[in-house]
Order: C-alpha cells, then structure tokens, then sequence
C-alpha cells in the first residue's frame, strides 16, 4: 500500500463516518420537529434528550470536519505530486472525486476547494472526472 492508498483510505473512513453523523443528525431534527407538534405537555424528557444527542453528534460531525481537514492539510497540501505508477494516478483521482464529494455535502470550506482544485490540475486529463 502507498501513500495515495492509505490517505484515500482515511478520507473513505472519514465519508462513511460523515454520511452516518449526518443521517442521525436529520433524524434527530425530524424528531425534535415532530415532538414540538405535540405540543408542550408530555414530551418534555424526549425533548431534552433529543437536545442532547443533538448537541452531541454536532461535535461529533465538527470533529469529524476538523479530522477531514488535517488529513487534507498534512497529506495533500503540497504543490507537487509525483506519480510513481498509473495505479498512483488512479489513486489520485479517486481521492480527488472522494474530497470533491465531502466538499459538496459535508464542508464547503474553502480549503477542500483549493486541495480539489489542485489535485484536479496535476491530474492527465484523460483521469479526470
């Protein structure tokens, strides 16, 4: 395994990781939604818990943003990246499409932005996509 291998493997792990935090923070959302149309009697310990878990799976959606970008600022900062291999070019696409993927639904931040666009103009032409 090389290097392109194992950062392509991080940023999967952290895409699955994002997808499920994300996923439980729109249930969430909707169960808070449908317990406020109850009205105020009742539900009152749900609510609160449905605060919580909410709160918690935000710093764990932050945390998991804050990862995404250190993995991206350490690995894939470079202004140069050699090829070694066709299967590096490969590599290299994928993850490129991978950080295009979580930029457009997890974190548009403007350093995914840049470390896309870079990776997909050191990319041949012919692996874009």
């Amino acid at each position: 395994m090389n290097k392109f291998d194992s950062i392509l493997q991080e940023l999967k792990d952290l895409q699955s990781r994002l997808k499920t935090t994300a996923n439980r923070l729109w249930t969430i959302k909707f169960s808070l939604s449908a317990a406020r149309n109850e009205g105020p009697e009742g539900g009152d310990f749900l609510r609160r818990r449905l605060h919580k878990r909410e709160r918690e799976e935000q710093q764990e959606f932050e945390r998991l943003v804050n990862r995404l970008n250190r993995v991206v600022s350490s690995h894939l900062d470079s202004s140069l990246i050699a090829f070694s291999s066709i299967e590096d070019v490969q590599t290299v696409a994928s993850i490129s499409r991978t950080i295009r993927y979580m930029h457009n639904s997890f974190a548009g931040e403007s350093l995914l932005g840049q470390t896309w666009a870079k990776l997909n103009a050191a990319l041949p032409a012919f692996s874009r996509n």
